[in-house]
């Protein structure tokens, strides 16, 4: 969850619009570039191909001064992991690409003004078109704690990522091999937060979305485990949900307690007001969604991520 206030007006506060096209342009040449990577990327990377870090390294990165940069291939300097088939054009390392990838379009140096957005716009068929990001979200993904890419609501989405998550939900409904792998990640890092110094006074800002600008999202494995929880306590009213809806709050919260607190997703259980250093919560955030992003990957579970929000909306669909 980002702990985001809001911030002063700025250019794009009436929120930028992007669907992805999954055309493949910014992962294309001509022009060379760079697809910066950190340890952390190469070494998921490495595990997602099932190769070695050596091998990795030799094959893959290349060295630019201090950083790291995916190889292109040559001579089109496309990105190494962009393949082309009679298919269509996809990503090798999708799940696991590296958070550059995530945040496109918004980058720091693209939404820096009208300019510098609609001068990208002219290399990307997806800007300016479909889905309205709004400007808690556009922070949100600019500072890698949430990502772009094909959602259930973007024009010419392929098999929708979103539809393809409710259909596994629906059929593993009970899977308690899943459901014991989201429970031990669940318990390292209640743990891990226990000696981490954070205070929850129970003022329920945490829960007030639009109010606080926060942002929660949650990944497949995690409604699952939701989802079960839910079946066992019982859900609250619709007209609950349609005023929590309407308000951007969450509807599990009352007088200020969070009445689904045991199953929780993962980014209510980091977030703190005092206490706990943001940096920290950011930091433990990464950490934990890397962990189910690989859970994802060894259970063979199709990881979508998503605004808490909606898939509460979805679920009412």
């Amino acid at each position: 969850m980002a702990n985001m206030k809001l911030n002063k007006a700025k250019w794009y506060q009436a929120g930028l619009a992007f669907t992805c096209h999954q055309c493949g342009d910014c992962c294309s040449g001509p022009g060379e570039g760079y697809v910066w990577v950190t340890r952390k990327d190469i070494a998921s990377i490495a595990a997602h191909l099932n190769i070695s870090l050596d091998d990795m390294m030799k094959q893959y990165v290349r060295r630019v001064g201090m950083r790291f940069s995916l190889i292109e291939k040559k001579p089109g300097n496309d990105c190494i992991f962009l393949q082309r088939s009679s298919n269509g054009i996809r990503c090798e390392i999708y799940p696991v690409r590296p958070v550059q990838c995530r945040t496109w379009p918004f980058w720091p140096e693209v939404i820096k003004s009208p300019d510098t957005w609609n001068q990208a716009a002219t290399h990307c068929q997806g800007m300016n078109k479909g889905r309205l990001y709004s400007v808690s979200e556009i922070e949100t993904v600019k500072m890698g704690k949430a990502e772009t890419g094909p959602s259930a609501s973007d024009e010419g989405e392929p098999p929708n990522a979103h539809d393809e998550a409710w259909q596994w939900l629906r059929t593993h409904a009970n899977s308690q091999k899943c459901l014991r792998a989201v429970k031990a990640v669940y318990d390292k890092l209640d743990k891990q937060l226990d000696t981490a110094g954070g205070i929850c006074q129970n003022s329920g800002n945490c829960c007030r979305f639009e109010k606080f600008g926060h942002r929660l999202y949650v990944t497949t494995l995690e409604m699952l485990y939701f989802l079960h929880g839910l079946n066992q306590l019982g859900d609250v009213s619709p007209e609950r949900k349609r005023q929590s809806f309407q308000d951007g709050t969450c509807p599990y919260q009352v007088d200020n307690l969070c009445t689904v607190r045991t199953f929780r997703p993962a980014g209510c259980r980091i977030f703190y007001c005092q206490g706990f250093p943001e940096e920290k919560q950011q930091n433990l955030t990464e950490i934990v969604l890397e962990q189910l992003r690989q859970l994802h990957e060894k259970l063979n579970v199709p990881y979508y991520y998503d605004d808490w929000l909606n898939w509460l909306k979805s679920l009412e669909s």
